[in-house]
């Protein structure tokens, strides 16, 4: 896809890093933003980010391990926008200890994160493409 004018972007861990970076240059070519973060204050930073492109932003606290909070995610981003374009799988994390310091707990919740996120995210776009794409686009 070469051009992101009017496109709706859903990006998880835009809160900062590749995420923010990434939503920062979408919407500096015309792309609108589903900011999709777990930390509240980065999710409103770079949505004060993105003040200043004239492009449609809506923010979504959620964690992406959590599988329901993301099976209702694209009805939340078609009822501010109007259709999903783009699905970016983003969300990560590093857990600050070798192989043999992390625990359980620790390998529990950078699976969470890092593989059960993006099959969550992924199955719900994939398995319904048909209502990301044909509803009524709404102005932002």
């Amino acid at each position: 896809m070469k051009n992101f004018k009017d496109k709706v972007a859903v990006i998880t861990g835009a809160g900062s890093g590749m995420g923010q970076a990434l939503a920062l240059q979408l919407a500096s070519e015309g792309c609108n933003i589903a900011l999709v973060e777990w930390k509240e204050e980065l999710l409103n930073e770079t949505r004060e980010l993105l003040k200043k492109h004239n492009v449609g932003v809506s923010s979504h606290l959620l964690d992406v391990s959590d599988k329901e909070a993301v099976d209702n995610l694209p009805n939340e981003v078609i009822e501010h926008h109007g259709q999903v374009d783009i699905v970016f799988n983003n969300a990560g994390l590093s857990v600050a200890a070798t192989v043999e310091e992390s625990t359980d707990e620790d390998w529990d919740f950078g699976l969470g994160i890092l593989l059960h996120g993006v099959i969550n995210l992924s199955l719900i776009h994939i398995s319904e493409p048909k209502s990301l794409s044909t509803a009524p686009k709404k102005k932002a």
